[in-house]
């Protein structure tokens, strides 16, 4: 029950965005794309990926109550973390990617260019955490649930999403 309530705040999200006729007043050519096939790109920040938006404290409670933080929340408590509460968020993102790939990728994806202050990309950071995850030993769910995603999103800026979390598995089992 406590997961269904944020996912169905984003689900209810999603369709807000998809019901608004898919026109963007002072859209232009050089707007980035939209999420997929029937979402727009609203020119505005949907998501905030900084930490201090969502009143977020890092302690040790925090940490054992990442499950019952909505996904944008989540997310930006991962792109602020470090150390030990940025390993039991990117876990978290793992596990919900494993859950729901085509709602995290869509999430991920509706964070457009937004960059963390160390300039990077915020959705490069979440692939990577992602990823890292799953060559702990989810190879196989994270085939699969890219595979879910790759029908879903075969345009568009979810369908990068999936780009950066195959070249970030990639990159990392190169590594190893």
């Amino acid at each position: 029950m406590k997961r269904a309530a944020p996912l169905s705040l984003i689900f209810a999200l999603l369709f807000l965005l998809c019901a608004c006729g898919g026109k963007t007043p002072g859209k232009t050519a050089s707007s980035p794309e939209p999420v997929a096939a029937g979402f727009e790109n609203p020119g505005w920040p949907v998501f905030s990926v900084r930490p201090e938006d969502y009143g977020i404290v890092y302690d040790a409670e925090s940490v054992n109550r990442l499950s019952e933080y909505p996904l944008d929340q989540l997310m930006a408590y991962y792109l602020g973390a470090d150390g030990a509460y940025s390993e039991g968020a990117s876990a978290e993102l793992y596990g919900r990617f494993i859950e729901a790939p085509r709602t995290v990728a869509a999430c991920i994806a509706l964070l457009g260019d937004a960059a963390l202050e160390r300039g990077e990309p915020a959705r490069d950071a979440l692939c990577k955490a992602i990823a890292q995850e799953a060559c702990y030993g989810g190879a196989g769910e994270f085939s699969q649930a890219l595979e879910a995603c790759r029908d879903a999103f075969p345009s568009g800026a979810a369908a990068k999403v999936l780009e950066r979390l195959e070249e970030a598995w990639a990159a990392l089992e190169r590594a190893s």
